[in-house]
């Protein structure tokens, strides 16, 4: 009886994982259209910067913005900056998988967390 009880609990937990995991991919679709159709919506616009000389650091100033050329974003270009954003981080993506100990992740060690 155990057995099957367990089985029962292992099935629903998958089957509850793939809806969780379909609401993270379709969230996250969402939020790079939500981000794509801003781009025509809101203004482009620059912040002037100076440096501080008490810090030594390169300052926004506030409420001095330049405005600029509009680039809107298109729906091929927003699908297609995920994967470039992977590939031009893909060193620090690498070193960050490859740094953790083993058996701490569940991308590097092929285990679930579910």
């Amino acid at each position: 009886m155990s057995d099957k009880r367990n089985a029962a609990i292992l099935a629903d937990c998958r089957h509850n994982w793939r809806r969780v995991k379909l609401r993270i991919r379709s969230s996250f679709i969402a939020g790079v259209a939500v981000c794509a159709v801003l781009t025509w919506i809101l203004p482009a616009g620059e912040y002037d910067r100076r440096d501080d000389p008490a810090t030594g650091r390169n300052v926004v100033v506030a409420g001095d913005v330049s405005p600029r050329r509009p680039a809107p974003v298109g729906p091929f270009a927003a699908a297609v900056a995920v994967p470039r954003g992977f590939v031009a981080a893909a060193d620090v993506i690498g070193v960050v998988l490859l740094s953790a100990p083993p058996g701490s992740s569940s991308i590097a060690s092929g285990r679930s967390a579910v």
